[in-house]
């Protein structure tokens, strides 16, 4: 099961109030994972629940009042516990060329371990976003972050070190496939 996966089916849980229709889905933003509808469809003693039990299981929520959202993120604690199991080293070389330019991508960030704190999150919530997408997805965005790594390199500031761990992960998910 990929990674974001494993962290919706933890939020969605926590966001079933009785019934309700509420929908949980990837948000597009870079701020955050997740992004639920469930303030529209909840009493605010409700919501005020969902809030504390997410809080409680290390996610963090931001309710916009204004457009009745809740959006949603791993805390530090929870994201160190969903890459502990992950790869910290780059999976077999793929036989897919087009796979290429992401493999060496994953094996440049697998090359500098760093603590998760250092990391730029938003880097890592990118690609834990993008390995549910389809394969071009995927590869449209390897130059974008091909070059985001060469300018923390230059900066002797840490690269997304966990991002490596999901794509070395995403490549042995599509390999036992």
């Amino acid at each position: 099961m990929p990674p974001l996966a494993k962290l919706r089916e933890e939020c969605q849980v926590l966001c079933n109030v009785g019934n309700k229709p509420g929908h949980l889905r990837r948000c597009v933003g870079a701020g955050f994972l997740f992004v639920s509808d469930l303030p529209k469809h909840t009493s605010p003693e409700e919501l005020r629940e969902v809030m504390l039990s997410l809080g409680h299981a290390d996610f963090i929520c931001k309710y916009d009042k204004a457009r009745e959202l809740l959006f949603l993120d791993a805390s530090l604690p929870r994201y160190e516990c969903l890459l502990a199991s992950l790869p910290k080293k780059p999976p077999p070389f793929p036989q897919d060329e087009q796979l290429h330019p992401l493999y060496a991508l994953c094996s440049l960030l697998l090359l500098h371990p760093v603590p998760l704190a250092g990391q730029p999150i938003e880097s890592i919530r990118l690609v834990l976003k993008l390995t549910e997408d389809s394969v071009p997805c995927l590869l449209h965005a390897v130059p974008a972050m091909h070059q985001e790594c060469a300018v923390l390199l230059r900066q002797r500031m840490p690269v997304p070190y966990a991002a490596g761990q999901v794509l070395a992960a995403w490549f042995d998910r599509s390999i036992d496939q």
